[in-house]
């Protein structure tokens, strides 16, 4: 407690059910019995100096809104308000609680909730400080509802929900059509790096619930896979890559020269190329690009893609190797393999600041193996087991503008032939890496779903909020500690 800050009056406006009919009577009775000795554990406690008493009354006050909220039928609870009256300052007690009600809340009504008023905190007030928070059932919003009609109308056989933001459309349209539910995890969405710890937590209870409602789950590697099968204690991920495809084109001239042809560069220029989204964080471009000064001077670097080309540009100028680095737009899919292969080398400087760029397996790796150029990344868990362990390229520890340069002079040297021997480990395992390998294996799961769906005759009811469990009511508890 900030020093000067003295406790003056605790008011507390305990948890509110409503509709208040819903709650069977001998229940009612048994909450507003609690919801007095609440005022009496307060009122006896909170005059004690200070800290220890304070956070002692709003456990036992989160413990009590965990049984009063857990009432199936109520559509709403919420903590309404948790005031305390300080001199002349906001005491980080009102945060800690504003945590645990937030937990509580969520918890309390389950996965399918969602946050209609976050916590306010009114600070630098002589008199009152005050944390709100409303959970409540989660109604479509209208994207997924959106998605519910649009599965309905179309009646299917099967749906195939891709990414969490989907899920939860996907297992409603597939409870009402009593249809079987496939959930395609294209990465572990709640270790999204942008998102803030409590979305974070917010989105791991959500997906733990729904998946339990899936008859079949795709993730893009083993490492993802075998990651939420231990957080969720779900049934086994299927592995379905990004894998791509050759297109006819590059079939008949594999070997195209698109990039010295509109930059005007000399046959004897070699090409680095990085493709995809110019980001400025966990790609490792900034470094890439300031390498370029050290590096051999027959080798070039292609940037093509979409972002910020000047922010890069000026990278390049400013480290004195812009004469070497180039940016070109996006190209439309149907072209981009075609271009890929006009390169002789391809990087993946991608750099672990989460879990899924630590784990990751980006388009852009199949995209090189089908237009089988070799590959230069950096020392990450997938891609180490791919490009290493198949021989498609050179994996090394490229985290500064130094150890990328001295890479990609060894990745080039004529010396070694890493180039020239990957490309020949590509053109022999390369089709086992592309989607028509790919596409068997979902089709026999969606054989496998479809048929399993038909034995039993799955229907049932949307989905609708759940009790906690006996394990997530304890951690709730612990929590209001």
């Amino acid at each position: 407690m900030p020093d000067g800050a003295r406790i003056n009056e605790l008011k507390v406006e305990y948890v509110k059910l409503n509709p208040y009919r819903l709650a069977k009577p001998a229940f009612r009775d048994f909450a507003f019995g609690m919801a007095r000795e609440i005022k009496r554990f307060v009122k006896k406690r909170a005059p004690a100096s200070a800290w220890k008493p304070l956070r002692r009354s709003k456990a036992f006050l989160g413990k009590t809104y965990l049984w009063v909220s857990m009432v199936r039928s109520a559509p709403e609870a919420y903590v309404r308000r948790d005031a305390t009256r300080t001199f002349d300052s906001w005491t980080p007690l009102h945060r800690r609680a504003a945590i645990g009600a937030r937990l509580m809340a969520i918890m309390a009504i389950g996965a399918a909730a969602q946050t209609v008023r976050f916590v306010r905190a009114l600070r630098n007030t002589p008199k009152v400080g005050q944390v709100s928070f409303l959970a409540q059932p989660m109604k479509p919003h209208a994207w997924d509802q959106a998605l519910i009609d649009r599965a309905i109308y179309y009646d299917p056989d099967l749906i195939h929900a891709h990414d969490l933001p989907q899920l939860f459309a996907g297992v409603t349209a597939a409870r009402k059509l009593g249809v079987p539910l496939i959930y395609d995890a294209h990465e572990v969405y709640p270790e999204i790096s942008t998102l803030t710890p409590a979305e974070q937590e917010f989105l791991v209870i959500r997906e733990r619930t729904l998946v339990k409602h899936c008859d079949a789950l795709i993730t893009v590697n083993p490492f993802c896979g075998e990651f939420m099968e231990k957080r969720y204690g779900c049934k086994p991920f299927n592995v379905i890559t990004n894998a791509t495809e050759r297109t006819p084109a590059l079939e008949a001239n594999p070997r195209p020269r698109r990039f010295h042809e509109r930059l005007g560069l000399p046959p004897t220029v070699r090409i680095l190329c990085y493709q995809g989204w110019f980001s400025k964080d966990g790609r490792g471009l900034a470094e890439l690009v300031a390498a370029m000064a050290d590096v051999r001077h027959d080798v070039h670097l292609v940037m093509i893609g979409y972002g910020d080309h000047d922010y890069f540009r000026d990278i390049a100028k400013r480290t004195g190797g812009s004469a070497r680095v180039h940016t070109l737009e996006a190209v439309p899919w149907t072209e981009l393999l075609e271009w890929s292969a006009s390169a002789d080398v391809g990087i993946i400087p991608y750099q672990p600041i989460d879990f899924n760029h630590k784990f990751c397996s980006p388009n852009k790796l199949y995209e090189f193996i089908a237009a089988r150029l070799p590959v230069l990344a950096n020392d990450l868990v997938y891609l180490r087991q791919v490009v290493e362990g198949e021989g498609f390229g050179l994996v090394r520890n490229l985290t500064d503008p130094k150890g990328m340069a001295a890479a990609i002079n060894e990745m080039f040297d004529p010396a070694t032939d890493i180039v020239g021997q990957s490309r020949r480990n590509l053109m022999a395992k390369g089709p086992g890496w592309e989607w028509p390998v790919e596409a068997e294996k979902l089709l026999r799961i969606y054989d496998g779903v479809i048929a399993s769906s038909r034995d039993e005759r799955l229907r049932g009811p949307p989905v609708h909020p759940r009790l906690p469990a006996a394990g997530e009511i304890s951690l709730v508890e612990e929590a209001a500690q």
